[in-house]
């Protein structure tokens, strides 16, 4: 039956199915009438509205009408008989209120015992959904648009699921919405296997890490310890501490060849230029006149920085003219602060091995924390041009993993990504994450996320971390995600009014995200195909025969071949 649940003088619009029977807080009980006119049963997912009916008498104000969702069905004493009359029990969360003036979230006025219980009408989820960017459809609402608040969105969120279930297509869908609004956010998007490069056509801005991408003398000094590591393992102690002496002197000498005046002391990690030769020279003067068995360290150095200046596989860090001043450059080219530039950066790293992709997040995450922390008002409301930064990442688990033991660039990464998921709300910088294990996800990066889209999850562990680090406190809204269909999902906190089953749009095909196949992959075959595959594992992907996707067809180098030594 259609009731009028806003009061007298209003055309019934909305279908009652029960009446509250139980309940406080956020959670409530609702008897289940028997459906009448041919209308058929609700299910878990379906928005209601419970008209509490205790307006104001002497301004004549309507009492708000408090917002909910079906979370569980039950049936408490089921009977024998088919036709028999049974009790039907429907749990429901509150999440809002609807009012004259549109959603607010909060509820103001709590339902009592008897007050009726609606299914939403048409009208009720439009006036739900107004003002925000459409991106889906609500599931189960033919043609009832799933809208998303951009300025919520741009906040931070994170898009978890099964693997096939549609989360890259989610995050192209989210991203593309943010462009067309205009969004006073500019995403930068981790690629990690270099699959977007179409996604937003000549929205994006795509970069591909080259030689000299990360300039040594831009690296911390745990960043350059670990890359280090790449040749010849860990730093030993007396390692670290001569190339905490030798750093601050090759900044220093930098700036006096340039002739400029600099007035020491110079911190170990500030983002000046120096020369790897300058780190050494001062080694060979430090080494000189020390006693033979207080060399070794000195050696050791020494040899791994040439190992890793000579290193094809570091050519990221070691690069041609790595001691340029390029820090300007880099920041423009990422972060958009340059006339003209696309409204988002893809920054490619599928080709990237041996840790340097994670080595990329931490310095770009990094760079953007200090850029909201310098720029202040000015990045958080866009003006001069500048943006707050919104980092994408793909696999979350990659660069903030759970894990209490790790090491190497994963603690340098995570270590990286905590810090601006702890600042995000303060400087104007936000996270979106994409992963389909979030049980492998630090939980504090998780939490910082005011916005989530729940696809698919089989596993009960995944389910219940999620239920763990929601947004907003309603378990009840994942109950089911389990049984989604791709591209459905369950959608709550700050980017939605209220919790709600969206299945999100279609792209375009030019733009599902996929990886370009290489550009020679058809002509190489055979023993060729197996010799460019062991080059790359060698040389790094730039050395190889075959070209990372998008990069120019070229030839490498000749190499010398290797030849067997019969075993003895």
């Amino acid at each position: 039956m259609t009731v009028d649940a806003r009061g007298p003088g209003e055309p019934p619009a909305r279908r009652r199915i029960g009446r509250v029977i139980a309940g406080g807080g956020a959670q409530y009980l609702v008897l289940i009438e028997r459906e009448q006119d041919g209308t058929g049963p609700i299910s878990a997912g379906d928005v209601l509205v419970i008209g509490v009916g205790r307006g104001d008498p002497l301004t004549g104000t309507p009492a708000p009408l408090c917002v909910a969702a079906v979370t569980a069905l039950s049936v408490p004493a089921p009977q024998v008989e088919r036709d028999a009359e049974e009790i039907r029990i429907a749990e429901v969360d509150l999440y809002g209120a609807l009012t004259p003036d549109g959603f607010a979230r909060g509820v103001g006025c709590t339902p009592a015992l008897g007050d009726a219980v609606c299914l939403a009408s048409p009208a009720d989820l439009t006036a739900l959904y107004a003002g925000g960017v459409p991106v889906a459809t609500l599931t189960g609402q033919a043609g009832q648009p799933g809208c998303v608040d951009t300025e919520g969105v741009r906040a931070g969120f994170g898009i978890v699921g099964s693997a096939g279930v549609g989360k890259s297509a989610s995050l192209a869908v989210l991203v593309r919405a943010l462009l067309r609004a205009r969004s006073k956010a500019r995403p930068v998007l981790l690629d990690a296997r270099d699959e977007y490069a179409r996604s937003f056509g000549r929205a994006a801005s795509v970069i591909r890490p080259g030689a000299g991408f990360l300039p040594h003398w831009l690296l911390t000094f745990e960043e350059l310890c670990w890359t280090l590591s790449l040749c010849g393992g860990a730093l030993l102690g007396e390692e670290r501490a001569l190339l905490a002496e030798a750093i601050p002197a090759a900044r220093i000498r930098m700036m006096q060849r340039s002739g400029e005046a600099l007035a020491p002391p110079v911190g170990l990690d500030a983002p000046l230029p120096y020369r790897v030769t300058d780190v050494t020279s001062f080694l060979d003067r430090a080494h000189h006149g020390q006693p033979a068995g207080g060399s070794d360290a000195y050696k050791r150095l020494r040899g791994r920085l040439g190992a890793a200046a000579a290193d094809p596989r570091l050519a990221l860090v070691f690069g041609a003219a790595a001691a340029t001043d390029t820090l300007a450059q880099l920041i423009g080219d990422v972060f958009g602060l340059r006339e003209g530039a696309p409204p988002m950066t893809v920054v490619q790293l599928g080709a990237l091995g041996h840790g340097l992709d994670r080595l990329v997040a931490c310095v770009l995450c990094r760079l953007a924390l200090v850029l909201g922390q310098s720029l202040g008002e000015g990045l958080r409301e866009g003006t001069g041009g500048a943006k707050p930064a919104l980092m994408l990442m793909e696999d979350a688990e990659r660069y903030a993993p759970a894990s209490e033991v790790v090491s190497g660039a994963e603690q340098l990464s995570r270590e990286a990504v905590l810090a601006l998921a702890s600042a995000s709300g303060s400087v104007g910088v936000a996270l979106g994450l994409v992963t389909a294990r979030p049980t492998l996800v630090h939980e504090q990066v998780l939490r910082a996320l005011p916005t989530l889209f729940v696809h698919r999850l089989a596993s009960d562990a995944e389910r219940e971390r999620v239920a763990l680090v929601l947004p907003e406190g309603s378990p009840g809204a994942v109950a089911g995600v389990g049984t989604q269909r791709p591209r459905d999902c369950v959608v709550l906190g700050r980017g939605v009014p209220a919790p709600g089953r969206y299945t999100m749009a279609t792209l375009p095909d030019a733009a599902i995200p996929r990886r370009a196949a290489p550009a020679d992959a058809p002509r190489a075959s055979g023993a060729r195909l197996a010799q460019v595959l062991v080059d790359r594992w060698r040389f790094g992907e730039a050395a190889s025969g075959l070209p990372a996707a998008g990069a120019p067809c070229a030839r490498p180098p000749s190499r010398p071949a290797l030849r067997s030594v019969p075993a003895a």
